[in-house]
């Protein structure tokens, strides 16, 4: 029996949607634009000024907060994605 008192883990796929979804919204491209191997050089306009906007838009749509050290440390959209994944998550337990 399962502990219905356990926080569910996060979804990739619905955390990744949001996070995709921000993306979009955020730099106005069609969101089809956005997987999991874009990288920041994909998205004309994403610099790293633009780069701590987005990220800030998604501690406020997902109730996270990024280490500071790890802002710039993902490699592309997937990795983000993972991370929030991870950090949902772990705001839930």
């Amino acid at each position: 029996m399962a502990d219905e008192s356990a926080p569910a883990p996060a979804d990739r796929e619905e955390v990744g949607r949001q996070v995709r979804d921000l993306i979009a919204a955020f730099f106005g491209i069609p969101l089809e634009r956005i997987s999991d191997a874009t990288v920041v050089d994909d998205i004309e306009g994403w610099d790293s000024t633009r780069h701590v906007g987005l990220i800030l838009e998604i501690e406020d749509a997902l109730g996270i907060m990024f280490d500071i050290e790890r802002i710039s440390a993902f490699a592309n959209v997937g990795e983000l994605i993972d991370e929030c994944v991870q950090m949902v998550a772990a705001s839930r337990s």
